[in-house]
């Protein structure tokens, strides 16, 4: 079965198609999921979870850079690395379907250079999660304490890569990725309006297939029911969890011991102090509210 679907524009077939949340949001499980509904018949519905990154990839690679970059990434300035974003990303429209690229930058400009290249861009599928419980799963992948987790999601420069004080400045620390707080990162892609596809972990979490139904209409695509019932299937937390078990996950944090945790909803409850929780919410709860979060303590 050939791999290239139709999208919203289909004269713009190569463009890119992001992935986008801030860390620890489900980012990963709806990538899953969302391979296996478009491609698992092309792959006899057996898709290795350590090279998803092949047909679905992440920006923060630094192969991405070094493609477009004339001396190691090590040597480059903050300055450089933004200048390449238009390079490595105009090389991804030239695959002939569509590319799905995970990312957690916000839809930010960056000394002069946008983090997400409007140019290149079909469009984007934005899951967010009830920052509270963020919060705890930042906490277990990063091996931060709770204060630590809150004070990430308020950082309004918070950024992953090479300019993460204190972190050595080599291949595997950049390029550099921008956060800010939690909320600024979810309000920067409603930039793209009707071109992002707003999902929330929760309703993930409670019905994957009507998440698929909306992928669907969004992509101006056919519903394929059959596949998506079997996607929903292959990739329950359940089962990825006994594959991670058995095959391990590249993406696991060393801080962590597994990469899929509880998934449960509400469990910041058990886990944040009520000072933690209204720091995080005097910074971020008025874009929580309009996402439907409420600010119960």
């Amino acid at each position: 079965m050939n791999e290239v679907v139709c999208y919203p524009d289909p004269s713009n077939f190569n463009k890119i198609i992001w992935l986008a949340s801030y860390p620890k949001s489900g980012n990963t499980w709806m990538r899953i999921l969302l391979g296996y509904y478009l491609f698992g018949r092309a792959k006899n519905w057996n898709l290795d979870l350590n090279t998803l990154g092949r047909l679905m990839p992440g920006d923060a690679s630094p192969a991405f850079f070094q493609q477009v970059s004339d001396k190691p990434l090590e040597m480059l300035t903050e300055e450089e690395i933004h200048a390449l974003r238009p390079a490595y990303q105009k090389r991804l429209t030239q695959y002939p379907r569509t590319m799905f690229v995970k990312t957690h930058s916000g839809f930010f400009t960056e000394i002069g250079q946008p983090h997400i290249v409007p140019e290149y861009t079909e469009g984007a599928i934005l899951i967010v999660r009830d920052p509270r419980d963020v919060a705890c799963s930042v906490m277990r992948h990063f091996g931060f304490t709770a204060d630590e987790a809150v004070d990430m999601m308020t950082d309004s420069q918070y950024c992953l890569g090479g300019a993460l004080p204190g972190m050595p400045k080599t291949a595997e620390t950049v390029p550099w990725t921008r956060l800010g707080t939690w909320g600024r990162h979810a309000q920067s892609w409603a930039g793209l309006g009707k071109a992002c596809l707003l999902v929330k972990y929760e309703d993930l979490k409670n019905s994957p297939i009507n998440f698929l139904q909306a992928y669907a209409r969004w992509a101006g695509q056919k519903y394929d029911r059959k596949a998506a019932l079997k996607a929903v299937r292959l990739s329950s937390i359940d089962t990825l969890r006994k594959r991670e078990a058995t095959e391990g996950f590249k993406e696991r944090s060393h801080k962590a011991d597994k990469f899929f945790g509880p998934a449960k909803v509400g469990r910041w409850r058990e886990v944040l102090m009520p000072a933690q929780v209204s720091r995080l919410w005097a910074v971020n709860g008025d874009v929580a509210e309009d996402l439907g979060y409420r600010p119960e303590v």
